[in-house]
């Protein structure tokens, strides 16, 4: 069956390669075939999921009439024709029932039947051992690889193909327009010297020789792989796709592992007679119901023919117009609107007015939209009141004022609209928060996945089209970027006052430890389990078939490749389909697991729900040995203990005997006694119970190292908890921070500085004396005075220093270091005790400073400055408490406070009996 994918390429080869505009480049195409039959085969290679190609846009533009076939050519029979009807679409009623129940019995003497699988590894079996009971000398023919192997193992032609004279083979490669692939005959003669195969073709006798496949890739554009093989298969049995357009007279149809819907109705439907058709192990289960879709496309009324069949001439590009245009042509008027084209034009003109409104914000809401407000707002507990207390202050960027204004623009003109925003993303929100996590009434566990989940449907509905529609009904016009920037403020405030509301009943999953059972506690968890389970089968499954295959023709190995099938077929027997499960599975929320990790090939093996139930009691039996407890007992060897335990519980093989007690030995085309049954159903329960090992070690060691990783973390949350307790001013910014950066022009001190303001504000600056405040307005190019006031110095550094991209004078942050620099070394300096000797011993001969009428006048003005408030110390910027605490230079006339000179109590200086000069004017 063509895919949706095929269909799109060949349209696009064809119309690319005659270099038209029409589809399919203008060629006349007629399309055949019957949907209820095989579905296309996904392609991983070529990225194929295998969707029906009437799913395709163009299979509905082109294929625009419908003409059903209901006359049947192959069969005659009306019940056999109807049986054939039914179990196509799923159905099963009484009497087709009945009637397939009555063609398991064995076919009357006749010639040998072909049988028909549902699987490929059937088919070898069968088909070697019926070889192998063929009198004659077995041939082997070996294949010529190239390329990557694993791209080969789906090649219609195997790596060696055994035959012997007499033997029924099938073509599988068209090679000429008699021999076609299908084509079934009778090996004559073999010739392993040239690597001929002389076959007769009913009548037609050929010499097939060796032919090239060759697997391409889509993705790397190459052949990546190539066969050299004859093209030829024993067709003792082929599977239903093979035979897919065959007709037959003798068939018998294999059932057990029917897995697709149309398999069956294909495989009956290939023979012409019920008496030439038997089936063989089937149960209801094999009917399996196709997919919605189809039935809806049969339902679908044809498209009536035009009379110049401009309907079948459609050009690609304008197939959307057309579509429209032929409506309108076969449609009345009546039927396209309830106006009249002047109602029409009249609607046409006022949309087109309102597309040309002006400013948003004045225009004015429905009273539909008004209603609808009023009432979702009382389910919504955020008012606009709330929103308006988020705006920020303090307003730090270009973007951050752009924000406010916009919003308190909306707030105070366009409430309405903005009420309905506000109530449907709280709605939506809130939604898909219980979609995650569940409502208030359920408590539910929650890890990483779970948030990752929950932050991925919030992201994918703020880019969706009902989000932009919210945005744009606010604006009336179509929402730009500065528009989404606007309302992320509103939708983050939303989505994070839901988060801080509803997590109370929220129990992270954190705290489960690695003691308890990681899967059969809840839905998820058995959904969990039967995935596993179900790989746990299917990999047994492929190590029997594999071993099968390489033995399947060496001589003494029979005994292996029937241990092997028999083992096959018992793994088959405890898997189902997964639209049985879907009807009448008692675990059905388990089955969303499942579903979720399908793929494109939709292949899991989904298995019964007595199955289920073992693995169910092997979890909980695996619990009592594979624990923190018994991990410090037994270390690295955890494994081994676990396995060991588990494979001899008495109890757990019993159980796994009961799965198998209604399993018919007798169904099998192999011979298989009591014996060799035992033997397989230890070694199949042996080696499920060690892939269910290996998978619950890997698990159970990922949450050991998760658990202790965990706590890990906590000591070293707590660790950094009491350390920044410790130093609680770690992340501020102080005048010493900026003279001892290194860095050049000091712009890591700028840039940290810039940050705190935007963090703190006003509260970074506030261990800054005035004299540090003054030293970084002269660095940031600031006009101060000695008699503003702290905090109008704060104001102009927060409004300058984030205008700057870095220091504009960094030579005055350097003086004034300097400066520090000398007030950190007085108390390296000598007391004054005798500055006169101290200035003899030095030779210095500085000239005092005359004492005239003049200074003490100067002096007697200063006194009075002091006692206004009006002078400070030169050293501190602070201001003078009393006037023994104060001292002031001869020389440059500065005061200072005594203990900023170093002088102690008992050091005192009258200033009347002698001169004093401050330590700058003694260097």
């Amino acid at each position: 069956m063509l895919s949706a994918k095929m269909f799109n390429q060949i349209e696009f080869i064809c119309r690319n390669i005659r270099d038209s505009d029409l589809y399919f480049g203008g060629i006349q195409i007629i399309g055949s075939g019957d949907f209820f039959q095989l579905p296309p085969v996904p392609d991983l290679l070529n990225r194929d999921p295998g969707e029906f190609c009437f799913k395709s846009d163009v299979f509905k533009n082109v294929f625009r009439h419908k003409v059903v076939l209901d006359k049947v050519m192959r069969q005659d029979e009306p019940d056999f024709v109807k049986a054939i009807h039914d179990i196509s679409r799923g159905e099963l009623p009484t009497d087709t029932h009945n009637l397939l129940k009555r063609l398991q019995r064995p076919l009357p003497p006749g010639n040998d039947p072909i049988r028909l699988f549902a699987r490929n590894f059937d088919r070898e079996v069968y088909n070697a051992s019926r070889l192998l009971d063929l009198e004659g000398d077995l041939k082997s023919f070996h294949s010529l690889d190239e390329g990557d192997p694993t791209k080969l193992r789906k090649m219609s032609v195997g790596q060696s193909l055994h035959i012997k004279i007499n033997c029924p083979v099938m073509l599988v490669k068209n090679l000429s327009k008699n021999l076609v692939n299908g084509l079934q005959g009778t090996v004559q003669e073999i010739n392993t010297d040239n690597n001929t195969v002389t076959v007769n073709f009913n009548g037609l006798i050929t010499d097939i020789k060796r032919e090239m496949f060759t697997v391409y890739s889509s993705i790397d554009n190459k052949v990546v792989a190539s066969r050299l093989q004859i093209p030829l298969v024993l067709s003792y049995g082929a599977t239903i796709h093979k035979a897919q357009g065959l007709t037959l007279d003798r068939v018998e149809v294999d059932s057990s592992n029917i897995f697709k819907a149309g398999q069956l109705g294909v495989a009956v439907g290939r023979v012409r007679k019920k008496k030439g058709l038997r089936l063989i192990d089937f149960h209801t289960k094999n009917v399996i119901k196709p997919e919605k879709s189809l039935f809806e496309f049969y339902e679908l009324n044809s498209v009536p023919f035009l009379s110049d069949l401009e309907c079948c001439n459609i050009s690609y590009s304008l197939a959307t117009e057309f579509n429209l245009e032929f409506e309108e042509n076969v449609l009345s008027e009546s039927e396209l609107s309830e106006f009249t084209y002047e109602e029409i034009d009249e609607i046409e003109k006022m949309v087109h007015v309102n597309k040309n409104m002006g400013d948003p914000i004045d225009s004015v809401a429905s009273e539909d939209e008004i209603h609808n407000v009023q009432v979702n707002l009382n389910d919504c507990p955020i008012s606009l009141d709330d929103i308006r207390s988020c705006l920020p202050d303090m307003l730090v960027t270009d973007e951050q004022v752009f924000i406010n204004e916009r919003l308190n623009l909306l707030l105070e003109k366009h409430k309405l609209q903005l009420n309905l925003y506000l109530t449907t993303i709280f709605e939506n929100i809130s939604d898909i928060y219980e979609q995650v996590f569940g409502s208030e009434s359920t408590e539910k566990k929650t890890d990483s996945k779970s948030w990752t989940n929950y932050f991925s449907k919030l992201y994918k509905f703020s880019h969706s089209n009902e989000y932009i529609s919210l945005i744009e009904n606010c604006c009336n016009r179509k929402a730009e970027s500065d528009d989404f920037t606007v309302f992320s403020r509103i939708f983050d405030f939303v989505s994070h006052f839901i988060i801080e509301n509803k997590t109370s009943n929220i129990k992270d999953s954190t705290e489960s430890s690695p003691q308890q059972s990681a899967y059969s506690n809840d839905d998820a968890g058995l959904g969990k389990l039967r995935y596993i389970a179900g790989r746990c089968i299917a990999k047994s499954k492929y190590h029997y078939m594999t071993i099968g295959k390489n033995n399947m023709y060496k001589k003494n190995k029979q005994s292996c490749v029937t241990d092997c099938f028999l083992k096959v077929k018992i793994l088959d027997y405890m898997t189902t389909t997964y639209a049985d499960l879907l009807e009448s599975s008692s675990y059905k929320e388990s089955l969303e697991e499942t579903k979720r990790k399908q793929n494109l090939t939709q292949g899991l093996t989904d298995i019964k729900d007595d199955v289920l139930d073992f693995f169910v009691d092997i979890d909980r039996n695996r619990i009592n040995y594979q624990n923190e407890k018994m991990f410090h007992k037994h270390g690295s060897n955890i494994f081994n203990f676990v396995h060991e335990k588990l494979l001899s519980s008495k109890t757990l093989f019993s159980n796994f005997q009961k799965l198998l007690q209604n399993f018919d030995l007798t169904a099998t085309f192999v011979r298989v006694d009591e014996d060799l049954a035992m033997a397989c159903l230890k070694a199949l329960y042996s080696d499920l119970i060690l892939r269910f090992c290996r998978v619950s070690d890997n698990q159970f060691r990922k949450d050991l190292i998760k658990s202790f990783g965990m706590q890990k973390s906590e000591t070293l949350r707590k660790r950094v908890v009491e350390t920044a307790k410790r130093d609680n001013t770690s992340k501020q910014i102080s005048m010493s921070y900026i003279l001892n950066d290194k860095s050049e022009n000091k712009i890591s001190s700028h840039l940290k500085l810039q940050s705190c303001i935007c963090d703190s504000g006003t509260l970074v600056l506030k261990c800054f004396t005035k004299k540090q405040l003054m030293c970084l307005g002269k660095a940031y190019d600031i006009n101060m005075s000695i008699k503003d006031t702290k905090q109008a110095m704060c104001d102009n550094l927060l409004a300058t220093v984030p205008n700057f991209i870095s220091i504009p004078n960094v030579g005055q942050l350097t003086n004034s270091e300097d400066n520090e620099q000398a007030v950190e070394n007085l108390e390296h300096v000598p007391v004054v005790e005798d500055r006169k000797q101290s200035a003899s011993k030095k030779g210095s001969k500085r000239k005092r400073k005359p004492y005239t009428p003049k200074s003490r006048i100067t002096r007697k003005k200063n006194l009075e400055k002091i006692q206004k408030d009006e002078i400070v110390c030169s050293i501190c910027s602070c201001k003078f408490n009393t006037v023994d605490e104060r001292i002031q230079c001869d020389i440059c006339d500065n005061w200072y406070h005594k203990e900023c000179q170093n002088i102690s109590a008992d050091q005192l200086i009258d200033k009347t009996e002698d001169d004093w000069y401050c330590m700058k004017c003694c260097e």
